[in-house]
């Protein structure tokens, strides 16, 4: 019996270790009901403040919800489907973000056409064509919290990642809860499969090398507020 019992206590560990294992799910983004990526971004200048947003973005996610384990998700935004609603605006904003500075006439000088675009070709074209987020993990925001998803409710997490932009990846960073992200996760309303990620965050282009050559006198901010507001859905059996 005595050899028995620490074999029985291995197999138990074994199978705990599986059942852990079996809550992950794979999961894919999709879009919301209107359409939206639900990736927003605000871009502080001299003179207020830019709305925009992302029409287009893509990601996948292994995530542990009941209970909540670490995650690891990729999510991918391409710089040309970036816009601030100015077609102007956007190719300066898409020239800072996806010029090799190393190659191309800018900084030192506006690069974009009478049509707001960038040439497809040749040193002054986009060579940086995406940022990527990554998620590396997250908890709860302490040891009491919640850590099972329920309807109806929200569970705050927080979560490890970086950014990946203009050539450049550097751990993301928070203001408040430094190189921990806060994260809210819910059901979403109506989809008892869909799972709603929201949080938002600051950037600095600074950190990245990013330049956002002034227009007249029209400066930008160095810091970008970031929203996300991402919905997950089971990835499709083939």
């Amino acid at each position: 019996m005595k050899k028995i019992m620490p074999f029985l206590a291995l197999v138990l560990a074994m199978s705990s270790s599986v059942s852990a294992f079996a809550e992950s799910k794979d999961y894919v983004l999709v879009r919301h009901e209107d359409g939206t990526t639900g990736v927003t971004f605000l871009i502080g200048y001299s003179a207020g403040t830019h709305h925009g947003r992302a029409t287009d973005a893509s990601g996948s996610a292994v995530l542990g919800i009941d209970p909540v384990q670490s995650v690891n998700a990729k999510f991918i935004v391409p710089i040309d489907s970036m816009t601030t609603g100015n077609e102007k605006r956007d190719c300066h904003m898409k020239q800072s973000l996806g010029l090799d500075y190393a190659l191309s006439r800018f900084p030192r000088e506006h690069v974009c056409n009478d049509q707001f675009r960038l040439p497809s070709t040749g040193p002054d074209s986009i060579a940086f064509p995406n940022i990527e987020f990554e998620l590396l993990g997250w908890k709860p925001t302490s040891v009491d919290a919640p850590n099972t998803l329920v309807p109806g409710a929200t569970l705050n997490v927080l979560a490890r990642g970086r950014w990946t932009m203009h050539g450049q990846t550097k751990e993301m960073v928070s203001e408040e809860a430094q190189d921990m992200i806060p994260l809210q996760l819910s059901i979403a309303e109506g989809m008892t499969d869909v799972l709603r990620v929201k949080g938002s965050f600051m950037v600095s282009l600074n950190d990245y090398g990013i330049v956002v050559k002034p227009l007249l006198l029209i400066t930008t901010r160095d810091k970008a507020k970031v929203t996300l507001d991402l919905l997950l859905a089971p990835k499709p059996l083939k």
